[in-house]
């Protein structure tokens, strides 16, 4: 029976083993190394816009989430998943930058990686990109379909390479698809790992060497519903920064007034809208839900954090306007928080 993710970080691990034995070292420290990647690729994207001070912020917050640090030091695929969806808004914000095809390809190509890494969670970020791409367009929109159908043609070879091979494997020749009752790539992309994480799947299917599963997604990450990130079960991961994110990634966004000519538009449609799309994902999945799933969120939430000191330290008025918004956000949060 094959582990019910795709293999990229099993292959990861794997490739260490094999270079360093098999130990604890080996299989952790390249998942720590993906941490501290991202964390680069955190205070990079928030430093191109918003200058080293702001990027300093979003690492160090970044850095010091401890649901992030928690899966960098777990051989869990959650550490390359975040790397992944990290890399892919980085290549898409030098993108807007640029107007270059390649740097969205780039993107396309490491949101097939996520894939890879955990199927249907990569695609969380998609929305958020995409929107970003489109709205700026910066060669003009004729321009920015064509790159975007480049994009998702990588994101499409990457993703849908193992699932392809898998499909046209006999099943006689490999094991059985974990995670699915009739032994199918294509029930594992769209059920365990896709929409059943939505919908309310429970376990894993519990055919022929399926296995089963426990719990639902009030279970293990609580009930669903808009405070479900600050409860007991989620909260004390990265809870406390989503006032402040909010506020702050709404301030940004109504001070830009989202015109396709300020650098900080795109920007905040793509970091937000990352942001937004996984939020409201995790806050209403009724499927299985683990509190380290929301891992994902804190590369996103630590860029607004990062976004909205920079722009609170780049003008006074606005600093004397939302400032003080940002940080009520936050303590609200955080009360929050503490009270569950």
């Amino acid at each position: 029976m094959t582990v019910d993710k795709p293999p990229l970080a099993l292959w990861v691990q794997a490739l260490s083993v094999k270079a360093f034995g098999f130990n604890s070292a080996s299989i952790l420290i390249p998942q720590a190394l993906m941490g501290v990647v991202s964390v680069v690729l955190v205070y990079d994207l928030t430093r191109r816009r918003w200058g080293r001070v702001a990027g300093s912020i979003a690492g160090l917050t970044m850095a010091t989430t401890p649901i992030a640090v928690a899966v960098s030091r777990h051989n869990n695929p959650d550490a390359l998943l975040v790397l992944c969806c990290t890399a892919a808004l980085w290549f898409t914000l030098r993108a807007l930058e640029s107007g270059r095809t390649r740097d969205l390809v780039w993107a396309g190509v490491f949101v097939g990686l996520g894939f890879e890494t955990k199927m249907g969670a990569a695609l969380l970020v998609l929305p958020g990109l995409a929107a970003a791409w489109m709205w700026v367009a910066p060669r003009g929109r004729v321009a920015a379909l064509r790159s975007m159908a480049a994009a998702g043609a990588a994101l499409v070879a990457v993703g849908g390479a193992w699932p392809l091979l898998m499909a046209l494997t006999p099943a006689s020749q490999r094991p059985w698809i974990s995670g699915t009752n009739d032994n199918s790539i294509w029930s594992l992309i769209s059920g365990y790992n896709g929409l059943g994480r939505l919908d309310g799947q429970a376990g894993a299917p519990t055919g022929a060497g399926g296995g089963g599963g426990g719990g639902g997604g009030g279970f293990f990450g609580g009930d669903t519903g808009p405070l479900r990130l600050l409860n007991e079960s989620l909260g004390g991961q990265a809870g406390w920064l989503l006032g402040l994110a909010v506020v702050g990634g709404v301030g940004i966004a109504v001070a830009s007034r989202l015109r396709r000519t300020d650098p900080r538009t795109g920007w905040i449609i793509a970091v937000g809208g990352a942001f937004a799309v996984s939020a409201i994902a995790f806050s209403t999945a009724s499927g299985i839900f683990h509190p380290y799933y929301v891992s994902l969120l804190a590369p996103f939430a630590a860029g607004l954090v990062g976004g909205t000191a920079g722009e609170i330290l780049a003008d006074a008025r606005r600093a004397r306007i939302l400032g003080p918004l940002a940080v009520a956000g936050g303590v609200i949060t955080t009360l929050i928080v503490l009270e569950n």
